[in-house]
């Protein structure tokens, strides 16, 4: 028996030619948000389970309450091809999934809420700003700073600004730094030796061209400042650890429907009550869908979701996948400052003109380094060398340094051994823990002639962190993909090339393109 269904408010449907509900149905739910299920004959309520109330759809209820009440019935049943949903809200807010948490999904999500559009992000990572670790330390393993290059991509940054989510850098942070003769040119002086040179003639302005003129910022207090800002300003629903495993399409009524499952497993009682229920189209029902991340379109990874219902999203994943990644690894290091002995110290305070116990600085910095941040050259190994605790908002009063280094690309693929089918290995402690030894001497060898005798001393912590898909090995050329009959679109910076500005600016085009595609539906 097919299935009506009709949307009046954010939880409230009505279900005609549904079943007859058992008495003890109302028994299956908890919570306040009244669901009404009516039949020809009959009424009854049904309350919903609070953690539903971001979750529910037409669909999803329907399956979920013939699955409990009447388990002889096969889910598989309750086809798209059986149902129809009609009837969206008077105000033409329309519902549209982002799969993909980082920085252009939730642009992108953004854009679509000021748009008026109801918008659920699902994500697969824990969403916990501040990378945390040893001692409470904070470093930026992916994100190191933010560079705007064009006119739209400044003012995006002048809101973040604005909102506290970036903070200035100052201009002369990062350097030219040479490893083979430890010299360091400050940017505005490799700036005018550029402009001296010959139009055309080739230039290395360092990582992710640092160095080219324009402002710089950084998150703040960390660069997930960022993406903490845009998801909390959109007003989306942000599910994280949330797996999206399928994506259906029913071209009858124009709608995606999800289904997924939650990651992490659940410890107690109250948790397994929070989650959705593992049943067909549980994650919701959708007027649109967005890809905003390159996993999504690769069969194989942890992040691929599968499309059916439509063949030009399949063309669309078919693309994505022939995408490459550019892995890279991060170093991270911490090391506490050394105590200053209490002659040195009252000398130091007679020379200032200070009493001894006025004299504050009791120790010392173990890395006296003439940069806080270095585009590297002259270096297979290393291309960038961070002071993360020298960033604006990021003073440790306890005098620690956090010290970040990012290996090039070709060092990377010598340590990360990619299997038979290009797959990257499983990122686990063990495989991470192998990988410190051979950064820690690329650092050495970057740094030595810097250091007094040549040797980087042992840091208080140490981490490798792998960022598997730092930079995509190559973009397609246009802001981003669009299936206009699927009320699809994909975005990320695959679509533009690498960067925060280039991944910004693809979901912003996403997201109008969605906004055309929506309207274009309503019309037709």
């Amino acid at each position: 028996m097919p299935l009506i269904v009709v949307q009046l408010r954010s939880h409230d449907f009505l279900c005609r030619n549904i079943f007859k509900l058992q008495p003890h149905a109302s028994a299956l739910y908890g919570g306040s948000c009244s669901i009404q299920l009516a039949q020809a004959r009959s009424a009854s309520s049904v309350p919903l389970h609070p953690s539903y109330s971001s979750l529910c759809t037409p669909i999803m209820l329907c399956s979920t309450i013939v699955n409990r009440v009447f388990g002889q019935i096969n889910a598989s049943a309750i086809s798209p091809a059986g149902v129809r949903c009609v009837a969206m809200s008077a105000s033409g807010t329309r519902r549209v999934a982002v799969v993909g948490g980082g920085v252009s999904g939730l642009h992108c999500a953004y854009v679509l809420s000021k748009q008026g559009h109801a918008v659920t992000v699902f994500d697969m990572g824990k969403f916990a700003p501040g990378k945390t670790t040893w001692k409470g330390l904070q470093f930026d393993h992916g994100l190191q700073f933010v560079r705007p290059v064009s006119d739209a991509f400044r003012a995006i940054c002048e809101e973040w600004l604005a909102a506290g989510a970036l903070a200035r850098w100052d201009e002369e942070a990062a350097v030219r730094y040479d490893a083979r003769s430890g010299t360091a040119t400050p940017r505005a002086q490799w700036q005018q030796q550029q402009q001296q040179q010959q139009q055309g003639a080739a230039s290395d302005a360092g990582f992710l061209d640092v160095l080219d003129p324009g402002p710089l910022y950084v998150g703040c207090p960390s660069s997930d400042a960022i993406t903490s800002h845009l998801a909390a300003a959109s007003h989306a629903a942000v599910r994280n650890d949330v797996k999206v495993a399928k994506a259906v399409y029913d071209a009858s009524s124009r709608k995606w429907l999800l289904e997924g499952a939650v990651r992490s497993p659940s410890r107690t009682l109250s948790d397994v009550k929070q989650q959705p229920p593992v049943t067909p189209w549980n994650l919701g029902v959708f007027d649109g869908l967005v890809l905003a991340d390159k996993m999504t379109g690769c069969s194989g990874t942890p992040g691929y979701v599968e499309l059916s219902g439509t063949t030009a999203g399949n063309k669309m994943q078919q693309a994505m996948s022939q995408v490459g990644s550019t892995p890279l690894l991060a170093l991270l290091m911490a090391y506490q400052p050394e105590e200053v002995p209490l002659e040195q110290q009252a000398a130091a305070a007679a020379a200032a003109g200070q009493d001894a116990q006025q004299q504050q600085q009791h120790a010392k910095p173990v890395l006296e380094l003439p940069f806080d941040a270095a585009a590297v050259v002259n270096s297979q190994e290393i291309q960038w060398l961070c002071m993360d605790s020298r960033k604006p908002g990021r003073a440790r009063a306890d005098g620690m340094q956090c010290l970040v280094a990012l290996s090039t690309a070709e060092f990377a693929a010598t340590l990360v051994q990619r299997a038979s089918d290009g797959s990257l290995p499983r990122q686990t402690p063990e495989l991470l823990a192998k990988m410190v030894p051979p950064m820690f001497a690329a650092v050495q060898r970057v740094l030595a002639p810097l250091l007094p005798d040549g040797k980087l001393r042992e840091p208080g912590f140490v981490q490798v962190h792998r960022w598997g898909a730092a930079l995509p090995a190559k973009a397609f050329g246009s802001a981003c993909l669009k299936a206009q009959t699927a009320q699809l679109a994909a975005c990320g910076d695959f679509c533009l090339g690498g960067g925060i500005e280039n991944a910004v600016l693809s979901g912003q085009a996403a997201a109008e393109a969605m906004c055309e595609m929506l309207a274009a539906a309503d019309s037709a």
